[in-house]
């Protein structure tokens, strides 16, 4: 059995995390400071050693570096709600060698599980292969929901006792150590129970108490700061037990996971160890079909597969990992030895964003990750704060961004037109009282434009009489909240106005029998992508297609029979090629696909991969037939081709038609053939 020392001196959070570490089959000893802990390690020796940051004696960091002087090759686990700098990461993993550094609030299950793999890596990876859901809470689960429950009945009291510790801070500056102390350990341990709201305020006690003392005296607002986060956090507090979050904090409840399908399990070794040091999580298979299983289990911030796989279609994989529940639109990267241009025109097509050759390094592989992962947080949903209020931005933002909204603001509404041109925010939270206009009238500005007519904006005011919500709503407000704000109330009231303004743009963007995007839509993507490309000088590509004889097929077997073909059209343009690429129904039975980044010969090649595969699927008829459709596209590349969209969608009809007049069921990209002395069939 492998024995953890675990050095914090929070009772409460101690006892929840030995609990998970006992589940796991690890003998635990607890030290509250690096006094008993220094005591303990020379009674006994353990495998490894568990140190929150912030001990009452020493710091973590100065106690790991004492470790290190007397046993190097012991195993270090680092916890801390602080030293989130890169500058401290780097001490802790290059110089310190901590094998794994974790933030607070802790999930005690997740916690446990990548503790077990530092002890046995190898162990714990085959003991998590295979594992059906229980049918029943496991022995774990039941201790950890006591605990959770047994702690909520007393976190009123913790809250006050830090309450009455801030109230000796005001009689003699002296006690602000003791205070920050109390905090920290609260902190640490609502936010791991479960009760992250209250773990959120109190951590705001904590900063700012760490304010106050690199402060002398403290600056002005600084007791009403603290005052306000006490109240709140009390408030939320005597709600705790509705408001536990079983399981999971709010921030580890929204992480999503990096997928590595690979059977080659040194390469599996070293992602995983990887992903550990740059606090990544990252998950693993060893085949097409268990990677596809990862994928229905949770949400991915992308996937990485290797080109060859034993018996498995990589490229059919990546297609399925898209189909699955939330991954609709991750990133999706290919590995292989094989680095020829057949098989990167492939991957691409199979949705490859990325392509890398075989062995790749640390460094390259870390690359890789950090592009994905500022990938993902570009498709995060966007709010822009307008409040000249500095702490409450910096609150709002804090609470914002945990919950997974890239967020920005500005201190005046100066700016405010082309901060919103240039973020086009999914959610505008307005300030009633800014210098020099009220965020009302800017409200009422706003929604006399038809570009933000429909924008939502949530109006924010101390002030929540009757007659100021009703100018709020006359002016055309979508919300109107208080303040102070509960950090769960911010969240649901944005939360609930961007799920429905995405709802409302995806109807308006996109067409309900294709999937894709309309016209509209289309052209403002594409607009923004030739623009990139032109910056960075890259190539991009168009494809126009035009589907083959469709009246006939309309006025033969039925407009049922004619969805079906554009569905399955449509179904297949949504499936194929990267995130990156623009896929539109251009109108009636014409679709249309860019390439950024790609050139014509990409571009051919591809829409003459989908014209065979589109061309082999059938169609039922009423009578219980088949029929088969085809389609005849033409190919325009930036900058040969055109400089502006209207020139290259102008240069891809020519080529479509003239593909029309060479007899349909091709893609033209070339000089297109003479021309026939008879126009096309304008049926299609």
């Amino acid at each position: 059995m492998k024995t953890v020392l675990l050095l914090d001196d929070d009772e409460d959070l101690s006892s929840l995390l030995k609990a998970a570490l006992v589940s796991r089959g690890l003998e635990v000893i607890e030290a509250g400071n690096a006094c008993d802990a220094d005591e303990a390690l020379q009674r006994r020796s353990v495998d490894l050693v568990i140190v929150d940051g912030l001990l009452p004696d020493v710091p973590g960091l100065e106690f790991i570096e004492h470790l290190r002087k007397r046993d190097p090759r012991i195993r270090v686990v680092f916890v801390s709600a602080f030293f989130r700098d890169l500058k401290t990461f780097k001490r802790l993993t290059a110089e310190l060698d901590v094998s794994l550094v974790l933030y607070k609030p802790i999930e005690p299950t997740s916690f446990a599980e990548k503790v077990a793999s530092v002890l046995e890596p190898a162990t714990c990876e085959r003991s998590a292969q295979g594992q059906p859901a229980p049918s029943e809470p496991s022995p774990l689960a039941l201790e950890l929901a006591e605990l959770r429950r047994a702690f909520g009945k007393k976190l009123p009291e913790r809250v006050e006792e830090l309450r009455r510790a801030i109230q000796e801070v005001k009689q003699d500056l002296s006690a602000l150590d003791k205070a920050r102390m109390l905090a920290h350990r609260l902190r640490g341990s609502a936010g791991s129970y479960g009760y992250a709201t209250v773990g959120e305020l109190v951590g705001l006690v904590e900063d700012l108490l760490v304010d106050a003392q690199e402060m002398s005296p403290p600056r002005r607002f600084f007791w009403e700061d603290v005052e306000s986060a006490l109240r709140d956090a009390s408030k939320a507090a005597a709600r705790a037990p509705s408001f536990v979050r079983d399981g999971s904090s709010a921030a580890v409840g929204a992480e999503r996971s990096l997928l590595v399908v690979d059977d080659d399990p040194d390469f599996l070794q070293m992602v995983r160890a990887l992903g550990r040091r740059l606090l990544v999580d990252v998950i693993t298979a060893h085949s097409a079909e268990e990677g596809i299983q990862r994928a229905e289990s949770q949400p991915l911030v992308a996937a990485i597969l290797d080109v060859h796989l034993d018996g498995s279609d990589s490229f059919l994989a990546a297609r399925r990992i898209r189909e699955t529940s939330g991954n609709g639109e991750i990133p999706i990267a290919f590995a292989s030895v094989d680095g020829t241009i057949e098989t990167r025109v492939a991957a691409i097509e199979a949705g490859g964003t990325r392509f890398f050759d075989k062995p790749i390094s640390e460094e390259g592989f870390a690359e890789l990750l950090q592009q994905f992962i500022t990938i993902s947080r570009q498709r995060a949903p966007r709010v822009l704060v307008v409040d000249d209020d500095a702490d409450v931005v910096d609150q709002y933002t804090r609470h914002l961004r945990a919950a997974g909204f890239a967020t920005e603001h500005l201190s005046a509404a100066d700016d405010l037109v082309v901060k919103l041109e240039e973020l086009r925010p999914d959610v505008l939270l307005l300030d009633v009282y800014l210098p020099r206009v009220s965020g009302i009238d800017i409200c009422r500005a706003l929604r006399s434009s038809d570009q933000w007519e429909f924008l939502p904006i949530l109006i924010v005011t101390a002030q929540l009489d009757a007659d100021t919500r009703l100018r709020a709503f006359r002016a055309g407000a979508s919300d109107v909240v208080g303040k102070p704000i509960l950090p769960e109330e911010l969240l649901a009231r944005v939360g609930i106005q961007e799920e429905r303004m995405r709802l409302l743009r995806d109807r308006a963007d996109r067409d309900s029998l294709s999937g894709l995007m309309l016209r509209r839509a289309f052209v403002e993507s594409f607009q923004r992508a030739l623009s990139a490309c032109s910056r960075e000088k890259r190539p991009l590509s168009l494809v126009l297609f035009d589907l083959d004889h469709f009246k006939e097929i309309n006025d033969k077997h039925g407009h049922l029979a004619g969805d079906r073909v554009i569905a399955a059209l449509g179904e297949l343009l949504r499936r194929r090629f990267r995130v990156e690429d623009l896929r539109a129904r251009w109108g009636g039975e014409e679709f249309v696909l860019a390439f950024p980044g790609q050139g014509v010969d990409f571009a051919l090649r591809s829409a003459g991969r989908l014209l065979a595969e589109f061309a082999e699927q059938q169609f039922k008829t009423v009578e219980g037939g088949t029929f088969g459709a085809t389609f005849t596209a033409g190919v325009a590349g930036y900058p040969d081709d055109g400089a502006s969209m209207s020139a290259l969608i102008r240069r891809a009809d020519e080529l479509l038609y003239a593909g029309k007049c060479a007899g349909r069921n091709m893609v033209q990209g070339s000089v297109p053939p003479a021309p026939s002395t008879q126009d096309p069939d304008p049926a299609g």
